[in-house]
């Protein structure tokens, strides 16, 4: 399996298209053990570097409001406190923040000194552990932080109040965008030197939030930068792009991005599998399997599944994955039935003209 999945990561052509999912899809260990028997391989997500904060602090306390738990965590630093506001979500037991870090425009002062504070070491060790549990059973990512915009906004700022803060002050804005990136380039000198080959952006690029021209100025840059650092070593960057992508087809394209990672057709976007084939010539597309279709029917599975397969046709550069949560009930039926349309069908080269109709 972990053949399989590089050689298509590499652009190549596998014995047939691989099914993976993320490591922490499943609650049920028996029931990946039982897909894994049926030809799913497992994608686990690591950092081979450390990150400390010599001089910031951080507690958390759980309050209670309403009836909801919240948790209060505090970032304390000597120039400055700042407290976000997170809940549990009660379908997957994703943290959701309901208040940010930043609120005012002196907190990205504070932002910026705890990133100045972090201090990153090398551990690859940790990261080499990660790969020998892992086995022939799948691949290993080595993860990289986001590109700043999105750590901007994901982490600290929130999308609303940073569009705000670009206009009202973009001189504290940039000074932090321009620290992230110089520590960010700290952090891929040392993923340079892993033993990992798959170099992984969490960016979760969508188009309707990252438009054209701010993919132009602050994401594009980024993975020309990161390419240059990276592809000296034979790493490839992975991007996780599971959004609405129609706008940015073009841009994409141009980047030196070697795989469009959690890419998800339609429909539950608003790009054809087949449209990002014929955009991304060169790029190897690993998909998320749409994920409205884990709570159809089983024939709708079947003839999604088939379908992906046809537009994929003939194989080369190219995976099936599972990248976002399966509600339990669905599991069993919806990712048993795609391994099996795969293990039937998914052989290369793929002749779509002999495919069941989907």
């Amino acid at each position: 399996m972990r053949d399989r999945i590089l050689t298509a990561a590499r652009g190549g052509v596998p014995d047939r298209v691989p099914f993976t999912a993320y490591t922490g899809v499943f609650g049920d260990p028996v029931r990946q053990r039982e897909l894994q028997s049926r030809g799913l391989g497992l994608v686990n997500i690591r950092r081979s570097y450390t990150t400390v904060t010599p001089h910031v602090e951080t507690t958390s306390e759980q309050v209670v409001e309403d009836g909801v738990v919240y948790t209060l965590t505090t970032t304390s630093t000597p120039v400055g406190s700042l407290t976000r506001r997170t809940r549990v979500d009660s379908g997957y037991g994703s943290t959701w923040t309901v208040e940010h870090l930043v609120k005012r425009h002196e907190d990205y002062d504070i932002v910026d000194f705890i990133l100045q504070d972090e201090v990153y070491q090398p551990d690859y060790g940790s990261y080499s552990e990660a790969e020998v549990a892992m086995g022939d059973a799948g691949v290993v990512f080595d993860a990289v932080p986001r590109v700043p915009i999105q750590r901007l906004w994901i982490e600290f700022t929130g999308l609303e109040r940073l569009s705000g803060h670009l206009l009202d002050c973009p001189e504290q804005v940039q000074k932090v965008l321009a620290t992230m990136k110089q520590r960010n380039e700290e952090i891929w000198r040392i993923v340079a030197d892993s033993p990992a080959e798959l170099v992984w952006c969490p960016d979760n690029i969508s188009g309707d939030v990252i438009g054209p021209p701010w993919f132009a100025k602050y994401c594009a840059p980024h993975y020309r930068a990161l390419a240059a650092v990276v592809h000296a070593r034979g790493k490839r960057i992975v991007v996780h792009m599971d959004g609405m992508l129609r706008r940015l087809v073009e841009q994409i394209g141009a980047t030196p991005i070697d795989i469009v990672e959690a890419f998800t057709p339609s429909p539950d976007s608003d790009l054809t599998l087949a449209e990002g084939r014929q955009a991304w010539q060169g790029k190897v597309l690993w998909i998320n399997f749409p994920s409205s279709v884990h709570i159809a029917s089983a024939e709708k599975v079947r003839k999604q599944t088939l379908n992906i397969l046809r537009d994929a046709a003939p194989g080369d550069g190219f995976l099936i994955g599972i990248t976002e949560n399966v509600p339990e009930f669905a599991q069993e039926q919806s990712l048993t039935t795609i391994a099996e349309m795969v293990g039937e069908y998914g052989h290369t080269p793929i002749d779509s003209a002999v495919l069941p109709d989907g």
